[in-house]
């Protein structure tokens, strides 16, 4: 940061730097998530049809999710990484180049 701020980097690049890393780390995040989520839920169900005698009303499945939850999930992975991340960001932007330099 120190060094970006050094070479010129206003503060608005400072910020949308980090708040870019945590929209990455937030979908990447999200979509790990996501998919052991449904890993798991694909375990289970296969788990459940195999151990769980037939009754009544038993489901097909256990875990049957619509596309939209899978979608808010990441996008909700998302912002709450970029809300996360805001004030660190803002901390960071209004660091002068020195001092920046001086913090290991």
């Amino acid at each position: 940061i120190g060094i970006m701020r050094a070479v010129g980097a206003t503060q608005t690049d400072v910020l949308m730097i980090v708040l870019g890393e945590a929209a990455i780390i937030g979908v990447v995040g999200g979509a790990l998530g996501i998919s052991l989520a449904k890993g798991i839920a694909m375990v289970w169900n296969a788990f459940a049809a195999a151990r769980i005698p037939r009754f009544p009303f038993k489901p097909e499945s256990w875990f049957d999710f619509q596309p939209w939850i899978w979608g808010s999930a990441l996008v909700f992975s998302t912002v709450f990484c970029i809300l996360g991340g805001y004030l660190p960001a803002r901390r960071a932007a209004k660091m002068e180049p020195a001092q920046a330099l001086a913090q290991n």
